[in-house]
């Protein structure tokens, strides 16, 4: 932490800022979620992308995604029917393979998927194999991002394949999607909209939107500055309240001539009473507010296991309606030290003694 700190207005201004941003942060996919395994994924997206180019699969998409896709690429003079297509995933080419490859009397489409990995195929390969096929001949690399790589674009351009990016072909079934969807197979679409939004999470890298990426960048050191005095803060409040807490064990032990009494977890700020083997206790903790670090005093009569808690349901001298197996017994601003030992020793005496 820098020895010029941060001042009340300048504080004041970063929250403003940061409180004014958008604040949506993308969601996690089902796909991620899965942990797909990277060196993998090509091969995922080829795998559904063959299911969901087959127009009489059960998506009920009918030819949305291969015909979003001959889209961008046929002239737009040629008009074609998908209900006949034939659909190879990894398709031989001379001891290579071909990622996807498509065909019907009308056309052949072979497709290089590219999502991380760089563009070091066979395309020569690949393209007289697709031409093999029919003379027709489409052929694409599909890829996450734009290729600006010299000598893969000369690759690409020198076998005749079209470079086409995902965040396009993806623009063109959203374009058409209405078309669909009222004949569309709604878990079939879930999965479709899930596996864009998973490219479209790694096309940008970031899980934040932008301006709120922008903020972070352009005020990382005030904000790391403002952290450092958020952390002092609440040390300072902490330790305000373990030491009452403390206060209170050593009050109680004395009252109650009992040395049960602990502050067992300071990190919680918890003043935790057990009976016998731990089946049932006292349960307090302090809440800072705006004037005070142990402003409100919190207090339960709690066990940890409900099977405990019934042995002594029945002797339990308050009314309060229980909740599982613990009962909120007061929640008060500003009790002084002698109303707070007070209370733990009632519950004490009442209850558990």
């Amino acid at each position: 932490m820098s020895n010029n700190l941060l001042t009340i207005e300048e504080i004041e201004e970063i929250l403003h800022s940061f409180k004014i941003l958008p604040k949506n942060i993308k969601e996690p996919t089902y796909l991620e979620l899965c942990k797909y395994p990277k060196r993998r994924f090509e091969e995922i997206c080829s795998r559904l992308l063959q299911f969901y180019f087959d127009p009489n699969k059960e998506h009920g998409l009918s030819d949305l995604l291969i015909s979003s896709l001959m889209d961008k690429i046929k002239n737009k003079n040629q008009n074609f029917v998908y209900n006949n297509i034939n659909i190879y995933s990894e398709k031989n080419a001379e001891g290579k393979k071909i990622d996807l490859l498509i065909t019907s009397k009308d056309f052949a489409l072979g497709i290089e998927n590219k999502i991380n990995a760089k563009l070091n195929n066979p395309l020569e390969i690949y393209k007289k194999t697709i031409e093999d096929f029919n003379e027709n001949a489409f052929k694409v690399v599909l890829s996450l991002r734009k290729i600006i790589n010299k000598d893969e674009i000369e690759k690409i351009n020198k076998n005749n394949f079209i470079n086409l990016t995902y965040a396009d072909y993806f623009s063109q079934i959203k374009y058409k999607l209405g078309e669909y969807f009222n004949k569309s197979n709604f878990k079939y679409l879930t999965y479709l909209n899930d596996f864009i939004q998973t490219l479209e999470n790694m096309e940008d890298y970031m899980s934040l939107n932008e301006k709120l990426s922008n903020y972070f960048f352009d005020n990382s050191k005030e904000i790391e500055e403002l952290n450092e005095l958020f952390k002092v803060y609440l040390n300072e409040i902490k330790e305000k309240q373990i030491n009452r807490l403390n206060e209170i064990e050593e009050d109680i032990k004395s009252e109650t001539k009992d040395k049960k009494w602990n502050v067992y977890n300071k990190e919680d700020g918890l003043c935790l009473f057990y009976k016998e083997n731990y089946d049932i206790g006292i349960e307090a903790y302090y809440e800072n507010t705006r004037e005070n670090a142990c402003g409100k005093f919190n207090i339960y009569l709690t066990s940890w296991n409900i099977k405990d808690w019934k042995k002594y349901e029945d002797k339990i001298k308050i009314n309060n309606k229980i909740k599982y197996n613990k009962i909120e017994v007061e929640e008060e601003d500003n009790w002084t030290l002698p109303q707070a030992v007070n209370k733990v020793k009632q519950l004490y005496l009442n209850n558990i003694h």
